[in-house]
């Protein structure tokens, strides 16, 4: 008599949620969401690169997008480094010091650097302080929800994506490679400040790339107080580089995915992008290339190259300059841009989008100074410690558009070494001024001299940059920690798995 086999239905391991709250709700959960978050991306990028075992991770999900965190065991002590350099970096966080959290793979012997992963912090020290003041008053800054807002959604999902394509198409590790962790310290470094366990003070991040490598961003999540950015440096696989130079910054259009490598170092179960990623997103990931990702080029007069102002590309050497420095506000565009360095006198298509610039000793100071006049329009307050910080200048230059700021009206008077800024006088009177057609002649010629008008930093001393919306008080000031940058010791970096 046939008889049917009855057979147990196989039962789902059901992956759990990995819960992150509306990080706007407090400076306190501001930090805590930023400590789960780079948990979270250091972990992938471990995974990702073999540097532990698979059994060292648990399997957890992130708005419907497959994650590893990585969890201690005593089997792997390299886990527990790892995750203590991430828990006291973190308390550098908490006191709004630490600027960098770099993680870098590399051969230390043969003095090679391989892959850099660079967390970027930043702090929005209006919010901060107004939070600080108002629970000091009992007046409390509500938020109705827990839920992360969803543009913080996108702007993780879209960080994660990032991370996947890219080691997608990185080689496998050598054998011989190191895993270690450099911090990079803000100016404010209070003096009672201990440096984590097994970290020493050193003089430079000491991290050194061949020319062919290239810095690419992986994503920015931003909230009410603070913000993380994530890029890393390394050398791209050959056919992705000859990718970048046939298309430039342009996302590849494809019917099939852009990245097709799979290394040895992957499990079968992340070979395909696509597995990790829910529906709605894969469609994004398979018209994304590295090409995408990497960081525009930037060759500017005011010789400060980063992207943290609106940047216009040249069309003769396709490099990118800011705006700003060449009289262009962030929404102006300009069809035929071209940069100092492609001028060409007796040429109407190569001449100088602002051609007072071309032979103009001071340019560079002119420059860097429209940009601080396009940032003073979108804070409440600055110092010299800003323009530090945002423009990445030496301290006597930073103190020089400062004081130039002062001088002409713009900040109002007080003895702070932070000021508000005078925003409608600087509306109306600032850009017909230093934007117009004659902004050279309206702008005061000053000596290229660095220690030209600047104040003794006896004078203004550069402090922790506390800021708070329509409060003039000075802050207190105290001693400061001298040092910059810190890397773990030697004896403590972590060997990535065979």
């Amino acid at each position: 008599m046939p008889y049917v086999q009855l057979q147990k239905p196989k039962q789902k391991t059901l992956t759990k949620e990995f819960v992150l709250e509306n990080p706007n709700i407090s400076v306190q959960q501001s930090v805590e969401f930023m400590r789960k978050l780079t948990a979270v991306a250091v972990s992938t990028i471990s995974y990702l690169r073999n540097v532990f075992p698979s059994s060292a991770f648990s399997t957890k999900k992130l708005n419907g997008t497959k994650i590893w965190l990585l969890k201690g065991s005593d089997d792997i002590p390299g886990t527990h480094t790892l995750i203590s350099w991430i828990k006291d970096a973190f308390e550098a966080v908490r006191a709004h010091i630490l600027k960098k959290m770099i993680l870098v793979l590399e051969q230390p012997d043969e003095g090679i650097t391989l892959e850099v992963y660079s967390f970027n912090f930043s702090y929005n020290f209006e919010e901060i302080s107004c939070q600080l003041l108002s629970e000091k008053t009992g007046h409390q800054l509500l938020v109705k929800s827990k839920n992360v807002p969803e543009n913080m959604k996108r702007a993780i999902q879209q960080l994660l994506r990032s991370v996947l394509v890219l080691v997608q198409g990185l080689k496998p590790l050598p054998t011989n490679c190191e895993l270690s962790m450099r911090l990079e310290f803000n100016e404010n470094v209070p003096v009672d400040f201990e440096l984590p366990k097994f970290f020493t003070v050193v003089d430079s991040l000491d991290i050194n790339f061949p020319p062919e490598a290239h810095t690419i961003k992986l994503g920015k999540v931003e909230s009410k107080f603070t913000a993380i950015a994530l890029s890393t440096k390394t050398i791209l696989n050959k056919e992705d580089e000859t990718e970048n130079e046939t298309e430039e910054d342009q996302l590849v259009q494809s019917s099939q995915p852009e990245v097709k490598t799979t290394t040895c170092f992957m499990d079968n179960d992340i070979r395909n992008t696509s597995q990790l990623l829910p529906a709605e997103a894969r469609t994004l990931t398979e018209n994304m290339s590295l090409v995408s990702l990497i960081e525009k080029e930037i060759s500017c007069i005011c010789e400060c190259n980063n992207e943290l102002s609106a940047v216009i590309k040249c069309c003769s050497c396709r490099t990118y300059q800011h705006k700003a420095c060449y009289k262009l506000s962030d929404d102006q565009e300009r069809p035929q841009h071209i940069c100092v360095n492609c001028h060409e006198p007796n040429s109407s298509d190569k001449a100088c989008t602002d051609v007072e610039l071309i032979g103009n000793k001071n340019r560079k100071f002119e420059a860097l100074y429209r940009r601080a006049l396009v940032h003073c329009l979108t804070t409440v307050r600055v110092s010299s410690k800003t323009f530090t910080d945002l423009l990445e200048l030496p301290k006597q230059m930073a103190l020089k558009i400062f004081n130039k700021l002062e001088n002409d009206g713009f900040l109002r008077p007080g003895k702070s070494p932070s000021r508000s800024v005078k925003t409608e006088h600087l509306r109306e009177n600032a850009f017909n001024n230093y934007f117009g057609p004659s902004s050279v002649a309206q702008l005061e010629l000053m000596d290229t001299d660095e220690n030209a008008l600047v104040r003794s930093s006896n004078d203004i001393e550069i402090i922790s940059l506390k800021r708070t919306q329509n409060l003039d008080d000075d802050y207190p000031m105290g001693q400061q920690k001298r040092f910059k940058y810190a890397s773990n010791q030697r004896q403590y970096n972590i060997q990535p798995c065979p």
